[in-house]
């Protein structure tokens, strides 16, 4: 036990140096007096300095051998490694001497380090593909550029002395020169270096034996060897149509080649030509032999025809002919029977001409395949038909034709007759003429009759008649105006009795003027009125008729004039009855008529649209006036909007999943309506509990219909979480992910703070809170642990 004042400076006791062995244990006691003054006390205890890394010491010549090399107060020669230098720039500064001073600390801050050799050289050509760094035992890998190849060693290493060991060259890559070849040509214009592409060609006469195109390698050599020259020659076809005996002739040799007798070269109409060896070592277009035609000059006599034979030909008599004493003679078809002629043959120079009647048409018919008769040159058989015409046309006012046929032939007759009222013009039968059409176009004509003669009739009372021509049309009218006024009317008709046509109608004279007794629709006569000109009477109408207008002398009375006329001006009988009542939108009206005591009803035009009242309106008499007994419906919309799709089933959504709502189906027979949705909701917000889901439809009427649709959440398994106990990071580590520590199941959300934890100044020697908190939309979980970071700040 060692013992210390407060104000004392030496320890109480021995020499402690002498006293304690090298593993002894010192305890050393403090004392300091009651009264608790200030003075404190400072004690430094060191046994020895600490080593030095990549050092060696030696004791200084005449050190004492007693005291160790790390003792307090040794005095050593400290040497690095080699590599290694108290300066890293200084490569030499290896050595310095150092003393262990009190506390344990030696008197230099300097320490070995690797020495330094900087960046790696640059090599041209060349460049680092990866440095381990600039220290020592650092190295440097070198590759050369396309084009140049390496020399030497292909890493260089930093060395003990602070330079870079031997870097490589990079030479230029370069292939052996092109060889003078015979007959070859080459366009080396960029000689032998790397890359370069050389192209070789041979002379007139030769072909490249080889590669026509190489190039310089990176290794230094040409990608195909150097090609040669070789001859060019045709074999000659073993033919006896070539005029040589070599089988094979050199380049640009040209040889004779000719056809047989007869035959000529193809497309060139002459037996010989010359056929030259061409540089791809074939013969230009090799000819071909074909017969040569004789018969294009006409060798045959007259007569004859030339057939062309292989190599030859041969004359041979026309058809039509037959060769007589070696002459080539006309052969008569008619006079021998070799004809196929229904009615009439005319013999012609190698053939005959077959004709028909008057009437009648030729037809012809190949029956070549049916007789094959070799004695008649011609096999087409001619038969005569009758010649037909057109069904004729029945005029626009003709009736029928009278025993009309299917088909009408040469000399076949149609007679005609015309529609009532009119008669034929000319002839009334046509005939089918040779030329296949008929004799004329037949014609209906209207009727006519004889006018009246006002000299044959003889009537006093007569004025005039009209009209005044000849003839009247059948139809047409004549009228006969009588003293009065009075007039008769006559029309032209078929009187059938006489089968003529004349006038009829009322043929007496014209009688004495006098009114015809009046016929007023709705009017009410108490006696039959006067008919004689000048008598009158006032115009009295039935029950729910009324007079409307005037005479001519504005009054309400008719009268006879002297041209046997009633004078009725604008007088009539009119219909007491109600206004039309109009048609409400949307809707039909259904009505017959407006008189007192009709009825109008009314139904919805549109779908859906109901009227407000089905009862129908009546016309009815209110003091004296016609009126409806009610007012107009109207048709309203009762139909809600119709929803077709709207789902039966609950929607389920995972918990905090955004909700998409089906698209409905929506149909209104106004075409026009709102949707509604619930008060306070978002279609686009994400679901955390279940919902009930009301989206209304609502016209404009107000009729409106509703789907209700169910959100449920789904069942989700319990969510679990476990953090780890307290983590030590170790030294070693320098980045560390927390959420690789965390385990559980069925979350949707991790949240880990902080996610990860990096090895820093920040962070060295700290203890660091990490929280995790997890869920999966409808509980969360939380927990938490330590990281110690473990080191010295």
């Amino acid at each position: 036990m060692v013992t210390y004042d407060d104000k004392g400076e030496i320890a109480v006791g021995e020499d402690l140096a002498q006293v304690l062995p090298g593993k002894s244990v010192l305890n050393i006691q403090f004392k300091s007096p009651e009264s608790g003054t200030e003075e404190r006390f400072l004690a430094l205890v060191a046994a020895s300095c600490p080593f030095l890394a990549n050092t060696t010491f030696k004791r200084l010549t005449g050190s004492s051998a007693e005291k160790k090399l790390y003792e307090f107060g040794s005095t050593v020669l400290a040497t690095c490694k080699p590599g290694y230098s108290f300066n890293q720039i200084d490569a030499q500064n290896t050595e310095l001497v150092i003393t262990c001073l009190t506390g344990g600390f030696w008197n230099v801050s300097q320490h070995c380090q690797k020495v330094i050799c900087g960046d790696a050289p640059v090599v041209a050509n060349g460049f680092v593909t990866r440095s381990s760094g600039v220290n020592y035992d650092s190295s440097a890998n070198y590759k050369c550029m396309s084009g140049f190849l390496l020399n030497g060693p292909a890493i260089a290493m930093c060395q003990e002395n602070g330079q870079w060991s031997t870097t490589p060259i990079c030479s230029k890559v370069t292939c052996p020169a092109i060889p003078t070849t015979p007959h070859l040509t080459s366009d080396a214009s960029d000689a032998n270096n790397y890359n370069s592409v050389v192209n070789f060609s041979c002379d007139p006469g030769y072909t490249v034996d080889g590669s026509i195109k190489i190039f310089c390698g990176m290794d230094g050599k040409w990608s195909n060897p150097i090609p040669t020259c070789k001859e060019i020659k045709c074999v000659v076809p073993i033919t006896s149509l070539y005029n040589t005996s070599d089988k094979a002739v050199p380049y640009q040799s040209v040889i004779s080649f000719k056809c047989p007798k007869g035959f000529v070269i193809e497309n060139m109409n002459k037996s010989t030509t010359g056929v030259t060896c061409n540089e791809g070592g074939n013969f230009d277009s090799p000819p071909k032999c074909e017969d040569y035609n004789e018969c294009v000059v006409d060798p045959c006599k007259q007569n004859e025809v030339c057939t062309n034979t292989e190599g030859s030909h041969r004359c041979d008599c026309r058809t039509g002919f037959h060769r007589v004493n070696g002459v080539c003679t006309d052969i008569d078809e008619c006079s021998t029977g070799m004809h196929l002629c229904e009615q009439i043959c005319k013999n012609t120079e190698g053939s005959y001409q077959c004709d028909c009647k008057e009437g009648y048409m030729k037809h012809s018919v190949d029956i070549t395949d049916l007789i094959n008769n070799i004695n008649v040159n011609n096999q087409m058989a001619v038969y005569c038909k009758k010649i037909s015409c057109p069904t004729p046309m029945i005029p626009n006012t003709g009736n029928n034709m009278i025993s009309p046929r299917h088909e009408y032939f040469y000399q076949d007759r149609v007679k005609y007759s015309c529609n009532f009222g009119y008669v034929v013009s000319g002839a009334d039968t046509i005939i089918c003429t040779s030329s296949g059409t008929w004799s004329y176009r037949p014609a209906c004509k209207r009727a006519t009759c004889k006018n009246i003669d006002a000299t044959e009739r003889n009537d006093v009372n007569m004025v005039s008649f009209e009209p005044q021509t000849n003839t009247i049309e059948f139809g047409d009218k004549v009228t006969i105006v009588c003293q009065g006024n009075v007039s008769r009317e006559l029309i032209c008709a078929y009187n059938r009795d006489k089968r003529v046509y004349e006038l009829q109608g009322n043929t007496d004279k014209c009688p004495a003027p006098r009114c015809w007794p009046p016929i007023l629709k709705n009017a009410v006569f108490a006696s039959q009125p006067s008919t004689n000109v000048g008598s009158k009477f006032e115009l009295v109408c039935e029950a729910n008729y009324y007079v409307s207008g005037q005479s001519s002398q504005s009054d309400k009375f008719i009268r006879c004039q002297t041209n046997g006329l009633w004078d009725v001006g604008s007088l009539f009988c009119k219909e007491q009855r109600c206004r039309d009542p109009g048609t409400p939108g949307d809707s039909v009206q259904i009505s017959s008529s407006y008189k007192l005591g009709s009825e109008v009803s009314y139904r919805c035009s549109k779908q859906g649209y109901t009227l407000t009242s089905t009862a129908p309106l009546k016309c009815v008499e209110i003091n004296g006036v016609l009126l409806w007994d009610r007012t107009l419906p109207t048709c309203q919309d009762t139909e809600a909007p119709t929803i077709s799709n709207c789902p039966t089933d609950p929607i389920y959504v995972d918990p905090l999943q955004q909700l998409t709502l089906p698209t409905l189906q929506v149909i209104d027979n106004s075409g026009i309506y709102q949707m509604l949705l619930p008060d306070n909701f978002n279609p686009s917000q994400v679901i955390t509990k279940d919902e009930t889901i009301t989206i209304t439809y609502k016209d404009f009427s107000g009729n409106q219909n509703s789907c209700v649709i169910q959100v449920k959440l789904r069942n989700r398994p319990q969510m679990k979480l476990t953090c780890p106990t307290d983590i030590t990071m170790e030294e070693e580590t320098t980045k560390l992910t927390l959420k690789d520590k965390i385990q559980g199941e069925h979350y949707v959300t991790l949240v880990v703070d902080p996610e990860e934890i990096i090895r820093d100044s920040k962070t060295i020697g700290k203890e660091i809170l990490v929280k995790v908190h997890a869920s999966n939309g409808t509980q969360t979980v939380n927990c938490s642990f330590y990281v110690h970071v473990k080191g010295k700040e």
